[in-house]
């Protein structure tokens, strides 16, 4: 049953929020090494965006920006 329950929170998904520093150190090893490992994307993808690379860079640079 504990098992269960550790996969259930490996697969969680969440809103990609460039505020997060948890979140950015997972979106800088993605861009780094072209892989989300072994427990997949960690996030949702959202609307308007086609794919969930782009929506990372483009929130990154958005935020950057302050446009966010």
């Amino acid at each position: 049953m504990s098992n269960k329950i550790e996969m259930m929170q490996h697969n969680k998904r969440n809103y990609f929020n460039p505020n997060s520093s948890i979140d950015m150190s997972v979106a800088k090893g993605f861009l780094q090494y072209n892989t989300w490992g072994p427990q997949g994307c960690p996030f949702f993808l959202e609307w308007p965006y086609l794919d969930v690379n782009s929506m990372i860079k483009d929130k990154i640079t958005k935020h950057t920006l302050g446009l966010l």
